[in-house]
């Protein structure tokens, strides 16, 4: 049997595989479930016993092009979980955060330097992770 094996308390798939049936129960560890199914963990958590999509932020970009001058900003949405971390990979010679914690539910983006800055929002789980490319110009 196909089987997947979840965190108890939040849902989050950590492993999965191929079992006899009469094994099933062993293998779980402490604080975790297992269960007979499939599921992707990247889309896919246990809500109620149930495999379930991760909902995805709700939050959108202002706009995914920037004026490279300091003071032209893009902003994500006003709904961000909280608290959602915010990792910003940016062009050599730009300076940015490495990371930042949003609590306020709006992460904004501005730069004085040209070129692409991928932008990696990591919300609280069970939210999917989301990735956008902002380009200054």
């Amino acid at each position: 049997m196909n089987f997947l094996v979840y965190e108890t308390t939040t849902g989050a798939i950590v492993r999965s595989g191929q079992c006899q049936d009469d094994m099933l129960d062993s293998q779980s560890r402490s604080g975790e479930t297992a269960i007979e199914g499939e599921a992707d963990d990247a889309t896919q958590y246990v809500d109620s016993g149930v495999v379930s999509s991760r909902p995805t932020i709700t939050a959108t970009w202002s706009k995914l092009e920037v004026i490279a001058n300091g003071s032209d900003t893009t902003t994500l949405g006003s709904s961000l979980p909280n608290p959602t971390e915010v990792f910003v990979f940016v062009p050599d010679g730009a300076v940015a955060p490495e990371m930042e914690i949003v609590t306020s539910g709006t992460f904004s983006f501005a730069t004085p330097i040209v070129g692409s800055y991928t932008i990696n929002v990591i919300p609280p789980f069970p939210y999917q992770p989301h990735t956008q490319i902002i380009t200054a110009i």
